[in-house]
């Protein structure tokens, strides 16, 4: 602390001192003034985001690098970062880590700021602060072409920073790429026991394009979501070839995979005999009728006989009389028309999605 009393009108606006001072004026023909005196520093805070261009879903990192151009250490310097709000910006945020001090998040979302207490930075040394940036889809339903995230330092510790210029750097960003699906055909139909996709009923293709010509820098799993309702898609099996996609090159436009879906023939029940329902209704009346005038007459005693046999033969014949059932085929994959969703995941985008998904009709016949 440095005390005195001065009648000049510049002494508080001259270089000795860089910060505003709390009188910028005298009050009368001279006044006294006291003075703080820290360390001298020179803070300069650059931010750079990698890689560039990021996929959707996938994480990018903004490094902010706080170095300590000197003279003297700089002890207490604060970095001061806006929390972006995913909804607006595109992107959820990680963690903020930092290779001095300590970080804490403070206010309400929407207006959030990660605080970042340095400590201490030797001249011509650097601390670092880093967080992760996962591009998503915005409120909107779109992606965002870019992520962005800037921020500020000022020294602490009543230090003087001697040139504050190079403390609030210019945003940095990175651009985002994501793709576009597309299956041809739409629709195939197949006998049960074949493969959708292979001979002879023809191939299936999914075509992936990126958003731009920078092509997309991160690997794409491909899958399908069997269908449970009305009906399950019951002995079914997909395959994509390749699985996962390896990027999809700057300037090769797109990008294709094939898809495969293997049915499983239905196996035949055991065959059944039917009970002679027609025959025994039949005779079992007429016998009744014969019945009906027996009496003492040789006539009627004859007649009487020959039902007898009629009925007894009738009932001996029940178990060889019955009629053979044709086959129920069981388990397999049932004919019927399936809808077969079609997926295209990238670290924690999903294109499409399944509550909207990328839709396959497979048709299968008996």
């Amino acid at each position: 602390l440095v005390t005195g009393e001065t009648n000049s009108t510049n002494l508080l606006q001259g270089r000795v001192f860089t910060v505003a001072p709390l009188q910028a004026a005298l009050s009368g023909p001279s006044d006294a003034f006291l003075a703080n005196y820290g360390a001298n520093t020179d803070l300069g805070l650059t931010i750079a985001a990698s890689p560039n261009p990021v996929a959707v879903g996938n994480v990018a990192i903004f490094t902010y690098t706080a170095k300590n151009n000197g003279p003297d250490s700089s002890s207490g310097a604060v970095v001061t970062i806006p929390v972006p709000v995913a909804s607006a910006v595109g992107a959820t945020v990680g963690a903020f880590t930092t290779t001095s001090g300590s970080c804490a998040v403070t206010g309400t979302t929407g207006s959030q700021v990660e605080t970042c207490t340095l400590g201490t930075i030797a001249p011509n040394s650097s601390a670092t602060v880093t967080v992760g940036l996962t591009p998503t889809v915005l409120a909107n339903g779109n992606i965002p072409a870019t992520v962005f995230m800037n921020g500020h330092i000022v020294p602490g510790n009543s230090a003087v920073d001697l040139f504050p210029g190079n403390n609030v750097p210019l945003q940095a960003s990175t651009v985002v790429q994501s793709f576009t699906s597309d299956i041809s055909p739409q629709t195939q139909s197949v006998k049960a026991g074949q493969t959708a996709g292979a001979a002879p009923n023809g191939s299936l293709t999914l075509k992936l394009t990126p958003n731009s010509t920078g092509g997309f820098p991160a690997n794409i799993a491909l899958a399908c979501v069997m269908p449970t309702t009305p009906v399950a898609l019951a002995g079914a099996s997909c395959t994509f070839t390749p699985n996962p996609v390896l990027t999809i090159k700057s300037g090769s436009g797109s990008t294709t995979a094939t898809l495969k879906i293997t049915t499983t023939a239905p196996t035949p029940t055991a065959s059944l005999r039917g009970a002679p329902t027609f025959w025994y209704a039949l005779w079992l009346p007429l016998c009744g009728v014969a019945l009906l005038g027996a009496g003492s007459s040789r006539r009627r005693r004859w007649m009487t006989g020959v039902a007898l046999v009629l009925l007894l033969g009738t009932l001996m014949s029940l178990p060889a009389c019955g009629k053979k059932t044709g086959a129920t085929p069981s388990g397999g994959t049932q004919p019927g028309t399936y809808t077969i969703g079609i997926t295209a995941t990238s670290g924690t985008y999903v294109s499409h999605p399944a509550t909207s998904p990328l839709n396959f009709s497979l048709i299968v016949t008996p």
